[in-house]
């Protein structure tokens, strides 16, 4: 009973609460540790300030709207051919209203336009389930690593990412 679209939408607000709802488990496992070692807004990799900003866009002031889009893609064991396949990309991504939020106040409006504009071109190569799911493969390195007592890849970046 639940439409197509609907369901995508839900599925994308949850990854996005349960991304930001990582800094509070560990805050609740991990009583004691220097929160500003593991909290998203400190890190310095731009991907996980946004999608903080979109889980809180998310679930404070709108809801982001998906769209459609078929991309090629060449599987490792076919080279020599390509396929089409359906992805999905947030298609209202806009720095003045994610600038509303409260937690926007760390970022700079050109802060804000350049995080979109990484994001939106990573969205479109690989589809925002795919760029999702790196951005979550960063982050529970990240944390690893950092509940290791090792912290290199804290210094990773957007652009480091890759399908």
């Amino acid at each position: 009973m639940i439409t197509k679209p609907a369901k995508q939408c839900a599925y994308v607000r949850a990854v996005l609460a349960e991304f930001s709802s990582i800094e509070e488990c560990i805050r609740q496992l991990y009583d004691g540790l220097d929160e500003n070692a593991y909290l998203i807004r400190k890190s310095k990799n731009p991907a996980f300030h946004f999608l903080k900003l979109l889980r809180n866009y998310n679930i404070h002031l709108s809801e982001s709207t998906l769209s459609e889009k078929t991309i090629n893609i060449i599987l490792q064991s076919e080279p020599e051919t390509e396929h089409d396949m359906q992805v999905l990309f947030i298609d209202n991504l806009d720095a003045k209203e994610i600038s509303r939020l409260n937690s926007s106040k760390y970022y700079t409006l050109d802060e804000l336009e350049k995080f979109i504009e990484v994001f939106d071109e990573k969205q479109h190569e690989f589809g925002l389930s795919q760029l999702l799911m790196t951005i979550l493969v960063h982050y529970s390195d990240f944390i690893s690593e950092f509940l290791s007592g090792q912290s290199t890849l804290a210094q990773k970046t957007c652009t480091d990412f890759k399908a």
